[in-house]
């Protein structure tokens, strides 16, 4: 019962306007080599330099996807069906680590597309390129667990968006060391 409704949650986050438009401008960004940003928030066409954006996208999205429901009445209705709220809870955060893990997958994907499309050397190797996608997918997967935590509990939109776009900057930053340790190859001793 409870995989009915994560296959509808995720339907829900992965065919939504706002995911596509993320799509679509992460698209853009390998496709023309665009370069840019603001403090805490930079974007490019290398690899898996769009983090920091998918970070501040998905705590807007899941807070806005989380509070539409609490707003409308959606979890009532979810309730009526029978559902615990224990289920929509899970159900609520594994769609929104898979939403987060696709982008990052969508990211990496844009990138080798973009280079081959643009007939650019790849800067990192096939293996390299797979490994720290993996790698990052899981981090951003599991930050995409707390952000859909934090929305759960707060229920409020404006202070909830608030409060997560800073919290997923902070996560994001603050965790780089550690994640340049995961993808240093030159640890790794074989």
């Amino acid at each position: 019962m409870i995989l009915k409704l994560m296959i509808v949650e995720i339907k829900r986050y992965l065919r939504s306007l706002y995911y596509l438009v993320v799509l679509f401008i992460l698209f853009l960004i390998h496709m023309l080599g665009l370069k840019g940003g603001v403090p805490f928030l930079f974007w490019g066409d290398d690899f898996l330099e769009n983090v920091n954006f998918i970070c501040i996208v998905l705590s807007l999205l899941m807070s806005v996807y989380i509070c539409d429901e609490f707003s409308y009445g959606t979890v009532q209705n979810k309730l009526y069906l029978g559902y615990k709220k224990s289920q929509i809870y899970i159900a609520e955060v594994i769609a929104c680590s898979v939403c987060g893990s696709s982008l990052v997958l969508l990211d990496s994907l844009f990138y080798l597309l973009g280079c081959l499309l643009r007939k650019q050397e790849l800067t990192h190797s096939f293996s390299y390129i797979m490994t720290n996608t993996l790698i990052f997918m899981i981090t951003i997967g599991s930050v995409s667990v707390i952000i859909c935590s934090f929305s759960l509990l707060a229920k409020k939109r404006l202070i909830t968006q608030f409060l997560l776009v800073f919290f997923a900057i902070f996560l994001i930053n603050s965790g780089r060391k550690t994640l340049a340790t995961l993808t240093d190859l030159s640890l790794i001793h074989i």
